[in-house]
């Protein structure tokens, strides 16, 4: 089983380990920390009656609490004005958790590695949703990138199974139903043209297979027309969407990839009304001509409504 004192020796230098303990100890957070492992070995002990009955081990609820109350430290002290002591804490609390995750998945039989990966990507999304945390800075944080590829074989043994690359293949992402690489182009022409967003490599990535969250900003002065932009493109078939699960959409992925996607297009609501108000906008119309305008005369797809 894992143990805070394990995690500290595999990911410190032994020099440093004392230190960091220390540290946690004055912000009494040792003892929550303990805690937190104690419950994550209870669920791995018992892990294979969990894998039967719900898919996968059940620890995502203990990461977020973990992530809520320490993220709500670190933001006290630095309203407290010690950034100096915010720094160093956040500084060993994400190399701590990122072994932690590490150790947790060493745990895992191989074939549910990747399921359990995914589902606690999703649970810290959209907890930082929930929250109003950046997720950007949350993956970096916590090493979640690489985590994210699936590279912890590699740091426990010589010996282990390659890193599996459909974990990569599975984050949320976009994707052209007609994919040559002219109808990307073509694409991300109009992203441009109808002026969108001018982040066209973080584009042409969320179009391909991205590593992590990419961040992209969009254009908040247009908000009901880029709304509107992405309606048209699911609509005409142009773009649909890849690794949110059956009742995935297009909008989940742009939530996860689009920086305060959520919070400035969405205003905080549901995908669904805040879509349905873009179509009964009175420039619905005048827009979609446009959009048509422009993919027909460029896209291959034969699937664009007349």
């Amino acid at each position: 089983m894992i143990q805070f004192e394990q995690i500290i020796q595999e990911e410190f230098p032994v020099n440093d380990g004392d230190k960091v303990a220390s540290s946690m100890a004055l912000h009494n957070l040792s003892s929550l920390i303990k805690s937190g492992i104690e419950l994550v070995n209870s669920h791995l002990k018992n892990q294979y009656v969990e894998i039967k009955t719900y898919g996968t081990v059940q620890i995502n609820h203990i990461a977020t609490s973990l992530l809520v109350y320490i993220n709500e430290y670190l933001k006290k002290l630095g309203r407290e004005g010690k950034e100096g002591d915010k720094k160093e804490l956040k500084y060993y609390v994400g190399k701590f958790f990122r072994r932690f995750l590490i150790l947790i998945v060493a745990e895992l039989p191989e074939k549910n590695k990747k399921l359990f990966v995914l589902s606690l990507y999703n649970s810290l999304h959209e907890t930082c949703i929930l929250h109003e945390y950046k997720f950007e800075e949350l993956i970096q944080f916590l090493g979640i990138q690489e985590f994210a590829e699936y590279k912890i074989a590699e740091l426990h043994s010589s010996s282990a199974i390659k890193p599996d690359a459909d974990i990569i293949r599975q984050i949320p992402r976009l994707v052209l139903i007609n994919d040559s690489e002219d109808d990307l182009n073509n694409f991300l022409d109009a992203v441009l043209k109808f002026e969108i967003s001018t982040e066209i490599e973080k584009f042409k990535n969320l179009l391909g297979i991205p590593k992590e969250n990419l961040a992209i900003n969009l254009n908040s002065s247009k908000k009901v027309f880029v709304l509107q932009f992405f309606a048209y493109a699911k609509d005409a078939k142009i773009i649909t969407h890849q690794g949110c699960g059956f009742n995935g959409s297009i909008y989940q992925v742009l939530s996860m990839h689009v920086v305060d996607f959520d919070k400035v297009f969405l205003r905080g609501g549901d995908a669904h009304r805040e879509i349905g108000n873009a179509r009964r906008s009175k420039t619905w119309e005048g827009n979609i001509a446009s959009f048509e305008k422009v993919f027909k005369k460029n896209l291959k797809s034969e699937q664009i409504k007349a």
